[in-house]
């Protein structure tokens, strides 16, 4: 029995469904995954993603069906490809763009034509002998006449050309600022220049709903797009051959959403006589599932063997970067800049992981339990440096949140040859510190395959721990732990140089992890840091103003609150609130179990 995971993914979203023979047997969403905008370590992250949730375990073979926006060349698939290897049991991948298998799925061996109206805009020709032909979709500047996006730009042209008195007024001059939520059409300039192409193109719904409305204006700029986009149709079907007919397929949420551009289309393309609309009869990933048919040539879909495993992603040579010694000072600050995009894309990435290691973390707190980071060289220094921070920031006992480094303290400030490989000092190193069930483990290590960090999780999760990998290689989402935070940063600036886009994005994830779970343990409240320890001039000066300001009484009264309170946050607050004394307070605290906001909802009677 042969098995498939057929994935379909754009910039919003990316869907997957697991297939045998003939049965779908489980299918699943996740974020966005196009190459172009997010990079082939992001797609490949969410590939990973989905192929964990999907893969039915035990399968020893299986192949990859994708339909992947912006996957306009094989040197694209084949990397992303490349970044998929350690997946258990794939073998073989089949790869073009979103467009492709929806309409292969449908004439797969006659003409037609596929129209989307959507975000963007484009058509997509089969001449029903193997060859497709693109039209359009050339992005805002250059295309997507008939789209979303340029739909919403007419709209706010509208707008503006109205407000100058050059045009005639338009209901849109309020309906568009008050659908944003923004005071009048003059916030809608701001608001434009910072606003994305999905923003833009989410007014069309607002622009539809005026023109039905009866608002000429917006009638107007309905007609246009609906004809720009019946012309670039018209004139794709002009490149079919014979005098047969022409399935078309429209798909988008303009065209399917919008009736009034969907009448203007249709009217606009009945003087093209040989077109006869048809309604698309599967979509996503069951219409990929269609490329199980296509012959190996055909140059429009990637035929890619998956042999063995490759390096992880941080090895790689970044795409478009000159070596960083061969290019001036100015030119090396920008691209360093420049690739912190992926640090912040790699984590929207992981948000759900993320969430679920947080809710993780903060209960293993209330539980009594410790967070406990391992880690090698880089890694294990990230771990620790955020486990030595929570006690000041956060007023936790120092056993609360435990780092350990390979090699040991001497590790902190040199390297120490070996010892990132020495799994069984990974499991004395946690045996050390005498792990609980209540525990959360958490192994850091950028390339995800350390062997004193695997090793030490693998024991932990014998132990009954809970056990995550915080990773930057998207190969290793599979790995068996109970959960995995694969950070897709890409390669760096400086290859292999994992202090880089690696470091900075595992730094915030594990500002994530201690601060959210901090946050759900009474460590935070009202968004203060309550528990923090008034240690010098700056933070008894902040001290004072946190009291001051949740207790409602002045910095002066703050200041003796805190002084009677030795400087204990919480008890200086509870005097305040309940008007008693350090003792009294000390006592209430206690009865709460340290819960500032159990204490608030009590009476201010002492």
């Amino acid at each position: 029995m042969a098995f498939y995971l057929a994935i379909e993914g754009g910039g919003t979203r990316t869907v997957g469904g697991f297939y045998d023979d003939t049965t779908l047997l489980a299918e699943a969403t996740a974020g966005p995954s196009n190459p172009l905008a997010y990079g082939t370590a992001a797609a490949a992250g969410v590939i990973s993603e989905l192929a964990t949730r999907l893969v039915t375990p035990g399968v020893e073979a299986y192949t990859l069906l994708a339909g992947i926006a912006g996957m306009m060349s094989e040197e694209l698939a084949r990397d992303m490809v490349g970044q998929l290897t350690t997946l258990p049991g794939l073998r073989h991948a089949s790869i073009t763009t979103d467009l492709h298998p929806l309409l292969y799925a449908h004439v797969p061996d006659r003409p037609g034509i596929l129209a989307i109206a959507g975000t963007g805009s484009s058509i997509l020709v089969h001449d029903g002998q193997g060859g497709f032909r693109r039209f359009g979709g050339r992005g805002q500047v250059m295309g997507d006449d008939g789209s979303g996006y340029k739909l919403g730009c007419a709209a706010l042209q509208a707008i503006a050309h109205g407000e100058d008195g050059i045009a005639p007024p338009t209901s849109l001059q309020h309906g568009v600022p008050e659908a944003l939520g923004l005071a009048d059409a003059a916030a809608l300039v701001p608001w434009s220049l910072a606003a994305t192409k999905q923003s833009v193109a989410a007014l069309a719904s607002v622009v539809s709903e005026a023109a039905e409305g009866g608002d000429r204006v917006a009638l107007e700029c309905v007609q246009t797009q609906a004809r720009l986009h019946a012309r670039l149709t018209a004139a794709a079907a002009g490149t079919i051959a014979g005098d047969g007919t022409i399935p078309l397929f429209v798909q988008g949420g303009v065209i399917e959403h919008s009736e009034l551009f969907r009448r203007y289309y249709f009217d606009y393309l009945s003087g093209t006589p040989r077109l006869t609309h048809e309604a698309l009869r599967v979509r996503g990933h069951e219409a990929v599932l269609s490329l199980r048919g296509v012959n190996g040539a055909a140059p429009w879909c990637h035929e890619i063997g998956v042999d063995s495993p490759t390096l992880s992603s941080t090895e790689g040579q970044s795409e478009n970067v000159a070596p960083i010694d061969q290019v001036d000072t100015a030119t090396f600050v920008t691209s360093m800049v420049d690739h912190q995009r992926h640090v912040v894309r790699s984590l929207q990435q992981q948000h759900g992981a993320l969430t679920k290691v947080v809710d993780k973390a903060g209960a293993a707190l209330r539980a009594g339990g410790r967070i406990l980071y391992m880690g090698a060289g880089t890694s294990g220094r990230l771990g620790v440096l955020d486990a030595s921070e929570c006690p000041p920031t956060f007023g936790t006992d120092p056993s609360q949140v435990v780092g350990i480094i390979a090699g040991g303290e001497r590790a902190l400030r040199d390297a120490v040859e070996g010892a990132e490989d020495d799994e069984v000092q990974g499991v004395a190193d946690l045996q050390a510190q005498s792990p609980e069930t209540q525990d959360i483990l958490i192994g850091i290590a950028a390339s995800g395959t350390t062997p004193y960090v695997l090793a030490a999780l693998d024991h932990g999760r014998k132990l009954g721990c809970t056990t995550v990998l915080l990773c930057c290689n998207p190969q290793m989402a599979g790995h068996p732990v109970d959960h995995v935070i694969a950070l897709a940063t890409g390669p760096e600036v400086l290859p292999g140089s994992t202090r880089l886009n690696a470091g900075t994005a595992t730094k915030v994830a594990l500002n994530i992890i201690t601060t959210g779970a901090m946050a759900q343990s009474g460590y935070v409240y009202a968004g203060c840091m309550v528990k923090m320890r008034a240690s010098n001039i700056k933070l008894r000066a902040r001290a004072v103003r946190m009291v001051a300001a949740l207790a409602d009484v002045s910095e002066a009264r703050s200041a003796k609150l805190l002084e009677d309170a030795k400087y204990d946050i919480p008890i200086a607050l509870i005097m305040a609130w309940h008007a008693v004394d350090a003792s009294v307070a000390r006592q209430r605290y206690q009865k709460s179990e340290g819960r500032l906001d159990e204490m608030i909802k009590e009476s201010a009677t002492p």
